[in-house]
């Protein structure tokens, strides 16, 4: 396949979708693809795009755009003639939803795969508005491809469910004793209340301390609730057993994660989580919240980790007592949690593989004509259509997020 893949993404911060952009990049240029990643919003947010460390074997383009009166109109018209001076090529928009409703007035010379990251509202309204202009749907999981099938007949002949995909070492990880019967624990991820739940970390350790079970807690991340972190964990971190690391480059994750026994996820729902599947690689035992998607295709409850409810800190708190007690539960839960991921189609040559079948698949459905992309007017999200349409959106997200996750 020599056909070029453009993967969009707002700014350049932390999230897993960045991470997953990058995975599948390198896993493409390894099978001789040539792929980009284009920042498009560098313009509104000049700060952003430094936030991760940038990989130095990856192109990192920035949307040539200049803001003038016609804001949106310039962005939009950027987009479309970066796109189409790359044709034939394969466009991945991610959940930048606010360049992706290009999609009607791109040419058959594009073929677009929309994926499906998370179990969110805003994402589902995104694969509604656009689907039928997408070449491809992804899911990232079985539960979010049910979801979507639901929402047009016609989705579901186009519908993919494609894991994301993690580096996993060749063989497992045998962790060295450790120090004081100290049991090590380790949260990656972006530090914001919203989905992500990162308070409830310090409810947890403040649960562990009172228990006096000796535990050492890693950080890896920011994000807007960083600060109310650290001073709620102040305490802990003068104590020496809590360290907050910041964002750190992949590379350095993996290192950090194959050092720690127990990976934590409070969070109130995802897709697919790229830091879990990254901690379940270099096996750490997850202890996670019991959540629809993704969670349900990686732990089995008891076998290679354990499922909490979403806000149940006291549970969270029993569960790591016992993996910190008993070291042979430990080491079973642990090699179980590396093969889970090793060996069920996460690894990046497992995702790379089934992408590329999928490009495969689009090329010859365009050279034959099976799929004809309608064709119309830009079609903005909600929130960008004016005042009123943005708060009603704004306000039926919430209660859609609050009836699907209470």
């Amino acid at each position: 396949m020599n056909r070029k893949v453009i993967i969009t993404t707002p700014t350049w911060n932390l999230s897993g979708v960045n991470t997953f952009s990058v995975n599948l990049a390198r896993g493409l240029r390894r099978h001789g693809v040539e792929t980009k990643i284009l920042l498009t919003r560098t313009d509104r947010y000049p700060d952003y795009h430094t936030d991760m460390p940038r990989p130095s074997d990856i192109r990192l383009d920035i949307l040539p755009v200049q803001v003038k009166k016609k804001y949106w109109e310039e962005h939009w018209q950027a987009i479309i003639d970066y796109l189409e001076g790359e044709a034939p090529c394969i466009y991945i928009p991610n959940y930048d939803f606010e360049h992706s409703c290009v999609s009607p007035r791109l040419s058959d010379r594009i073929g677009i795969v929309g994926i499906v990251h998370s179990d969110d509202p805003e994402h589902y309204e995104h694969v509604r508005r656009l689907g039928i202009y997408w070449n491809a749907i992804v899911a990232v999981s079985r539960d979010i491809g049910n979801t979507v099938s639901k929402f047009n007949h016609g989705f579901s002949e186009r519908l993919s469910v494609i894991p994301n995909g993690v580096y996993v070492p060749d063989n497992f990880i045998h962790r060295p004793k450790r120090p004081e019967s100290k049991i090590r624990l380790v949260y990656s991820g972006r530090l914001v209340q919203y989905q992500k739940r990162i308070l409830d970390l310090s409810k947890i350790v403040e649960l562990l301390f009172k228990r006096q079970i000796p535990f050492e807690l890693t950080i890896i991340g920011s994000g807007p609730e960083e600060h109310k972190l650290r001073d709620m964990m102040k305490n802990y971190v003068n104590l020496k057993m809590v360290d907050f690391l910041g964002t750190v480059s992949n590379d350095v994750i993996y290192d950090i994660l194959a050092k720690n026994d127990v990976f934590l996820l409070t969070s109130e729902f995802e897709g697919k989580p790229m830091s879990l599947l990254e901690a379940m690689g270099q096996g750490c035992v997850p202890v996670v919240t019991d959540i629809r998607s993704g969670i349900p295709e990686l732990v089995q409850d008891g076998f290679n980790g354990y499922k909490v409810p979403v806000g149940d800190v006291e549970l969270f708190a029993d569960r790591i007592a016992t993996i910190q007690h008993d070291q042979k539960l430990f080491q079973k839960m642990s090699n179980e949690s590396y093969n889970k991921v090793k060996h069920s189609g996460h690894t990046t040559e497992d995702m790379t593989q089934q992408y590329l079948d999928l490009f495969d698949n689009i090329a010859q459905e365009l050279k034959e004509g099976r799929f004809k992309r309608p064709h119309g007017g830009i079609i903005p999200p909600p929130f960008m259509q004016g005042k009123s349409k943005a708060l009603l959106w704004r306000i039926k997200h919430f209660f859609q997020r609050v009836r699907t996750h209470q």
